[in-house]
């Protein structure tokens, strides 16, 4: 008997699972989100029972929904394609205040990590460049100012506002509950440190790129990593949609690029094919730029999460401690491409 499930609504086992008589395998993580991810088996495979975070709007699904079917219908196999009884219904219900969804449960381990190849690291960039070129075509919009530079920017300026007392101890803006290890307090204060080293420099850069008009369409905008699985040196599965949005592809390219090779190693080969399989040229400076600014709002969101919030996440803390340090670490030597 599987122990340790969350309670499935019977709407949801109704609607999703009995078609295909699937049954309930075990929780699966589901990163920061708050997102319910459950492993199901039936006799003809494994599927991925999704309860998306409270909040998440129809309009959302359908949005992501779209891209996906875009993506399935060109022959993109990469992307969990959707598990729907009939041809006319749609594919989620609305239970215990969430919205869940079947798909097929992808194959393969996020494990570039443990062993990063510079293979692996193009057939990634060469699924990417697809999705996008398929998403840029489905979308036709007019170009816009980015919505990530202008969220990044004003996040930026905010942090500096909060920085710019003069005070000799900036623990004072931490409350008084939350956690006070030594590790937690050299972390917030690297933090710190190179906000005001480096924040001006990157602010004023982003003022210079913010009101550029660039192309925008369905980006993921949260592809690291852990979200691309591979078996051996090719790409089987790019997972978990629940930050995507209208966005500029750099977006994508800038989380892949700095979690996989997060020091810049083989960036210009990965360029490379990206560019040529997206049809879409990458302005070196406006990506070096967001990453950047990405890095250092990475770090400020962990100082909130884990400092100011004091929130409880499913790995443990030395876990979320060292992604927190590795954004740290990538400030002083941020990747250089030509």
């Amino acid at each position: 008997m599987v122990t340790n499930l969350p309670d499935i609504p019977p709407i949801v086992r109704e609607e999703l699972l009995q078609w295909l008589g699937a049954e309930p395998l075990e929780l699966a993580r589901s990163g920061l989100s708050g997102a319910i991810v459950i492993r199901c088996r039936a006799a003809c495979g494994d599927f991925c029972l999704r309860g998306w975070p409270v909040g998440t709007s129809e309009e959302k699904l359908r949005q992501v929904y779209s891209a996906i079917s875009t993506a399935r219908v060109a022959g993109v196999d990469v992307v969990p394609a959707y598990m729907v009884r009939r041809a006319d219904s749609t594919p989620w219900v609305a239970a215990a205040g969430r919205f869940w969804e079947l798909t097929e449960w992808m194959p393969g381990r996020a494990d570039y990590l443990e062993h990063p190849d510079v293979d692996r690291l193009q057939d990634v960039c060469l699924r990417l460049g697809t999705l996008h070129r398929l998403w840029r075509r489905q979308t036709h919009r007019i170009p816009l100012p980015s919505p990530g530079v202008q969220r990044r920017l004003q996040l930026l300026a905010r942090k500096l506002e909060e920085l710019s007392a003069d005070c000799h101890d900036p623990w004072y803006l931490v409350p008084e509950y939350a956690p006070a290890s030594s590790t937690i307090r050299q972390l917030w204060r690297q933090t710190m440190e190179h906000t005001r080293r480096c924040g001006p420099e990157l602010l004023q850069e982003l003022n210079r790129i913010a009101t550029v008009p660039v192309e925008q369409h369905f980006v993921i905008r949260d592809l690291h990593s852990e979200h691309v699985l591979f078996i051996d040196k090719r790409v089987t599965g790019i997972i978990d949609f629940g930050a995507s949005g209208i966005d500029e592809p750099l977006m994508d390219l800038v989380r892949l690029l700095s979690t996989m090779e997060p020091f810049g190693n083989h960036w210009e080969v990965a360029l490379a094919v990206y560019e040529s399989t997206a049809e879409l040229q990458i302005d070196r400076r406006r990506l070096q730029a967001i990453d950047a600014v990405s890095c250092l709002l990475s770090a400020w969101q962990w100082c909130q999460w884990l400092v100011v919030e004091g929130r409880q996440f499913s790995q443990p803390l030395p876990t979320l401690l060292e992604r927190w340090r590795r954004q740290l670490a990538r400030l002083p030597i941020l990747p250089s491409v030509a």
